[in-house]
């Protein structure tokens, strides 16, 4: 029998974690970890840039278990702010059939500036400042 739930690992690049970096090392994790439930990769295009040799062949590689990927340019803005090779993306992205159900194209829910986090929707001016300055509005 199928799991009910599915778990997908997300490579995040160096400078942030020291586990997982790469399609590569989820597909080792994946299998040292051997568990149904466990079997599909999350991809961020962000921190591929930084891992992969090659984004596209990366998404080629991984196939059927590429379950999600997250869209963003290469500064962390929306498409078309940096150098992210789009085209690439989408023809790897139909080349694996990735308009199979099960199967996700997430963006980045961005403000304005390269930071995703720095504005929020407040009563009084439209905006709240990020987490961690925030105060009780009554």
């Amino acid at each position: 029998m199928a799991p009910r739930n599915r778990a997908a690992i997300e490579p995040i690049r160096s400078a942030e974690v020291s586990l997982v970096h790469t399609f590569e090392d989820a597909k080792r994790y994946i299998r040292a970890v051997n568990h149904p439930g466990i079997r599909h990769i999350n991809g961020d295009v962000y921190h591929m840039q930084s891992e992969e040799s090659h984004v596209g062949m990366a998404l080629l590689d991984a196939g059927e278990q590429l379950t999600n990927l997250h869209f963003a340019d290469s500064n962390r803005c929306a498409l078309g702010e940096g150098a992210l090779d789009v085209d690439t993306i989408i023809r790897a992205l139909y080349l694996i059939d990735y308009t199979a159900p099960g199967k996700f194209v997430t963006f980045e829910p961005l403000g304005p500036g390269g930071d995703p986090y720095p504005v929020r929707l407040s009563p009084e001016n439209g905006y709240l400042p990020a987490a961690g300055t925030l105060r009780l509005v009554r």
